[in-house]
């Protein structure tokens, strides 16, 4: 198994959509296509996913984080892997 990660595309929609449904945020596609679109037209926001093949095994989210007391960082706003692929042994490259 090779795990791809590549940049959240709107065509992903459905799969983060049900991803999200597996940790209980239940939505609509919808409005993750809202959301994700919003997402991706800014410069201090990003999302990931991470696909074997044609299926989308998980997502990340992530925005930049500007504070007083620190420089900015990325801040991860949501992560889900598919129940599938949970607890799954990694392979060292």
């Amino acid at each position: 198994m090779k795990i791809l990660i590549k940049p959240a595309q709107i065509k992903d929609s459905e799969f983060i959509t049900k991803l999200s449904d597996q940790l209980g945020y239940t939505t609509t596609n919808d409005k993750i296509i809202k959301r994700l679109s919003e997402i991706l037209a800014r410069a201090d926001k990003c999302a990931f996913v991470a696909c074997d093949g044609d299926i989308v095994a998980g997502w990340i989210h992530a925005f930049c984080s500007l504070r007083i007391e620190s420089d900015p960082f990325a801040e991860i706003g949501g992560l889900v892997v598919d129940s599938d692929y949970r607890k799954r042994e990694l392979v060292k490259c």
